[in-house]
Parts: structure tokens; C-alpha cells; sequence
């Protein structure tokens, strides 16, 4: 099939949306279906939103879509422009072939007239063939630079509710408009040392949250950590389309396992995930967050391993207000970097889990550029 490549226009959302059907493969195969419109989905992703297309050159029809947008975030404690890189999608008969170096051909033209500071993107870790191709760098490809990984955790509500620790010396309340000032202030010093944590401006939260979304702790009166539980199935669901044959065997006897220790069980095949998201979640650390030592591929996580003293009860206060919120048979869902020191706490509270690889991005003709602090994930926004 000859393809082409072009930018997206409003009259291809309908052929977008069905791209969104298509299955990720792996041990647990999952789509990201848009519900209505498609361009207003992907608007909860960043700005200047240019989607870039693979089309058939015979008939116009389209095989696959990535996404280019920008964001402001803190990077290396600034505020700054950063371009995200995302939302790959490509026909099983069209992935990997060399079609998808004519699309970061167009991207790169783009970009030459509207450069930004810093490039970032994630692959999911177990998709090896796009890790492959695009680790490599040939044929034009922009280089990826790895920054260790983040791991998207799904929690049920009994889980934290079991493991995470109860503490009488916080107060833990839902925000009000009275707040916003210092919801704000606290995000300006506290997130600002969390490399690539979108920032909120003009006074304002991000797009479909207000101040009731958010749940403050508060120690001595002081806000000491923070997170808005949000529901992202009106945007976008996530759709279980099946398992690997071993795990499909073996998913009744992990079921029955998973609710032993009150762990989310995997759901039916064609089924919706029931989730919500922690988003925006930042906890103080009394200081600058320093990076954390990366646990070799196959270490146990002991607890140890987590943060002594304030910082570890205050994640617990806001976890477990998270889960008082959401419905007892959801999943809440939150990512975190391996190098955070909550990294331990989290993986000590029974979970799923999928690890997603961190890469900074950069053309041949600009220098590379690396996290100098604790990277985040917004899932909101991804």
C-alpha cells in the first residue's frame, strides 16, 4: 500500500475515533476508545493539538495517527513550553513498516518552525517492536533518550483502605473556592521541583476540574498534600479486548486470589475498566524531592525501602481520602516514577501495575536534554 502523510482536520474525527478501537497487544490487550468527539478528548492532552495522519494514497483512507502537542510544565524547576509526543496508532498491516518515518518527517518540519525547549514521550514497556524501532534513531527518526520508567498503578479502594496508614494528626477535607489561593500557592512550591508536572495558570484548574474536585491535607493548618479525583470515562474508557491464552487460563484462579487480598481483579474480555484518577497529586517533602535510588530489574521492595515519618502519612491521608470517594468496585488509578520516593509506598499497597518507559526527545540538530529532578506523569493528560 503507498501512504501518504498529512495533518489531521476536523472533517477526519469520525476515522480517528475508530483508530481509538484498535488494541495495544501485550499479555493484557486494551484500547483506548474516545466517546463523542475526538478532538475534544484529545484537547485534555495539551495545546496546539496537531495530529499527524498515514493515509492510503489510493482510496484516502486512514491507517494510523500520532499526536504532537505542547504544555506548559516545570522542567529542571522552571515553567517552560515542553512539546509531548503521543497517541500512536497504526493499523496491525501498517505498524513498523517504513511508513512511519514519512510521519516524523512531516512532524520534524513542523517542529523546525515551532521549536520548544523540551520533548518528552512514554512507550509502554512491553511494547518491545516500538521501543526497537524507535530507540534506534535511523532514517530520520528523532533520538530518545531514556529516563527510567514510570509505573501506572491500579488500586481498589479496599486495598488502600487495608495497607495505607491511618494518621489523627492530619486534617483531610474536600476543596473549596475559599481554597483556590492556596491550593495554587501550594502547587507553585511544591510541584515546581517535579520535572515535567503541568502548571496552572491565570489562577485557574485545569480543564473540567474546580476547587470541589481537589482533596487537601492539611498538617498544622497548612496544606501538606493534594490530588483531584476526576472521572475520565466521559473523555475516554479503557476497553479490556482480551488476554494472552496462559493468562486467559489462568484468570478465574487469579481472581479468586486477587480478592483474598482485596486486589482489582481482571476484568471480563470486552469489558470496560470501572476507574478514576488520582490527578495532579503531589505530596510536601519537607524540601527539595530528591531522586531515589533505581531498584534493579527483579528487587523486592521492603518496606525499608519507603519514606520514613511525614511525608509517607500524608500520601496515606491522600490515598485514602481518594478512595473514600470513588465507588467501592472502581479502580483508582495514579502513575509514579521509580526514582520518587512514594515509589516503594505505592508498590506496598496490593496492586495491578504497568511500567511505561520515560523518554526526553531530541532532532539530530539540537542537544539532548535529561531530567535533573523527579519526573511525573499526568494520566489525565497522556
Amino acid at each position: 500500500m503507498s501512504c501518504g502523510v498529512r495533518f489531521a482536520t476536523p472533517e477526519d474525527g469520525a476515522a480517528l475515533l475508530a483508530l481509538t478501537r484498535i488494541p495495544m497487544s501485550g499479555a493484557v490487550s486494551v484500547s483506548f476508545p474516545h466517546n463523542g468527539d475526538f478532538f475534544a478528548a484529545e484537547a485534555l492532552k495539551g495545546r496546539e493539538l496537531k495530529h499527524f495522519l498515514w493515509t492510503d494514497d489510493a482510496t484516502g483512507e486512514i491507517s494510523g495517527c500520532g499526536l504532537r502537542c505542547e504544555k506548559t510544565v516545570y522542567f529542571n524547576s522552571q515553567p517552560v513550553t515542553a512539546e509531548y509526543l503521543g497517541s500512536l496508532r497504526l493499523k496491525p498491516e501498517q505498524r513498523w513498516s517504513r511508513a512511519i518515518f514519512r510521519g516524523y518527517e512531516l512532524l520534524r518540519e513542523y517542529d523546525a518552525a515551532h521549536p520548544a525547549p523540551v520533548c518528552f514521550t512514554t512507550i509502554v514497556s512491553d511494547n518491545a517492536a516500538a521501543i526497537r524501532v524507535l530507540e534506534g534513531g535511523r532514517c530520520g527518526l528523532p533520538l530518545y533518550h531514556p529516563q527510567e520508567r514510570f509505573r501506572t498503578f491500579l488500586f481498589t479502594p479496599g486495598a488502600i483502605r487495608l495497607d495505607a496508614k491511618r494518621s489523627r494528626d492530619l486534617s483531610v477535607s474536600r476543596g473549596t473556592e475559599s481554597d483556590r489561593a492556596e491550593i495554587f500557592d501550594f502547587y507553585k512550591n511544591t510541584a515546581r521541583h517535579l520535572d515535567f508536572f503541568p502548571v496552572f495558570g491565570d489562577g485557574r484548574f485545569p480543564a473540567g476540574l474546580n476547587a470541589s474536585d481537589f482533596i487537601v491535607v492539611r498538617e498544622n493548618g497548612r496544606i501538606a498534600a493534594c490530588g483531584a479525583v476526576t472521572d475520565p470515562r466521559k473523555h475516554r474508557q479503557i476497553h479490556v479486548d482480551g488476554y494472552a491464552p496462559w493468562l486467559r487460563v489462568c484468570r478465574p484462579v487469579l481472581n479468586a486470589a486477587l480478592a483474598l487480598v482485596r486486589g482489582p481483579r481482571m476484568p471480563r474480555p470486552g469489558s470496560d475498566l470501572d476507574h478514576r484518577i488520582l490527578a495532579y497529586w503531589c505530596v510536601s517533602e519537607d524540601g527539595r524531592p530528591e531522586r531515589f535510588p533505581v531498584r534493579k530489574r527483579g528487587h523486592v521492595i521492603r518496606w525499608k525501602d519507603t519514606p520514613k515519618g511525614a511525608p509517607r502519612v500524608r500520601l496515606h491521608a491522600l490515598l485514602r481520602a481518594a478512595a473514600d470517594a470513588i465507588p467501592r468496585r472502581s479502580i483508582l488509578m495514579l502513575a509514579a516514577h521509580e526514582t520518587s520516593r512514594f515509589f516503594p509506598s505505592l508498590c506496598q499497597i496490593t496492586h495491578w501495575g504497568y511500567d511505561s518507559n520515560l523518554y526526553t526527545v531530541s532532532w539530530r540538530d539540537r542537544p539532548a536534554v535529561d531530567c535533573a529532578n523527579v519526573p511525573y506523569l499526568e494520566l489525565l493528560e497522556v
